[in-house]
């Protein structure tokens, strides 16, 4: 591997390759069973991380929100019909992350609240969403997904429950 910036690559080629990324370092520095395990371990999204992905694609790629955001439709889970209707409308949503009703309008508040700051709008314009890095350090293939880059700013998004220094 060579180092590069890729522009375009879809998230799920990202994954795909075999490179040495921020949160794979993170678990390597605890143990490399650590790392190991992260790897060959699927981990379900819990619902913050759904709701993390959905801010993110609202502000950064609102373009592909229909294509890779589900958002589920109110079902009532307590009947057959029910249950039924939530098992076809899911069969339907493969590769999507499903978000509920109300995971939905809180990313919409966030990403409205975040598009509506001043400061945000003044440094996004002209740069790009999702740039792939991939480089060689010390023998090892490395990879970084870049949120936003502008120049020499990148923005990385994140939602939290409380954003005060403590």
């Amino acid at each position: 591997m060579r180092n590069e910036r890729v522009e375009d690559l879809l998230a799920t080629d990202y994954h795909k390759i075999e490179a040495l990324s921020a949160s794979g370092a993170k678990s390597l520095l605890r143990s490399p069973a650590h790392y190991l395990a992260m790897k060959e371990t699927f981990k379900e999204p819990t619902p913050a991380m759904r709701l993390g992905t959905a801010v993110h694609t609202m502000i950064l790629e609102p373009e592909k929100f229909e294509d890779e955001i589900a958002v589920m439709p109110k079902f009532d889970k307590r009947t057959n019909i029910g249950k039924k209707a939530i098992e076809e409308w899911s069969a339907d949503q493969s590769g999507k992350c499903v978000i509920d009703h109300y995971q939905h309008e809180r990313a919409k508040q966030i990403a409205e609240s975040v598009w509506a700051h001043p400061f945000f709008i003044e440094r996004v314009n002209g740069g790009r969403s999702e740039s792939t890095l991939l480089w060689e350090q010390y023998g090892v293939q490395c990879k970084a997904r870049l949120d936003y880059c502008k120049g020499e700013t990148i923005f990385d998004v994140k939602t939290c429950q409380d954003a005060s220094p403590e």
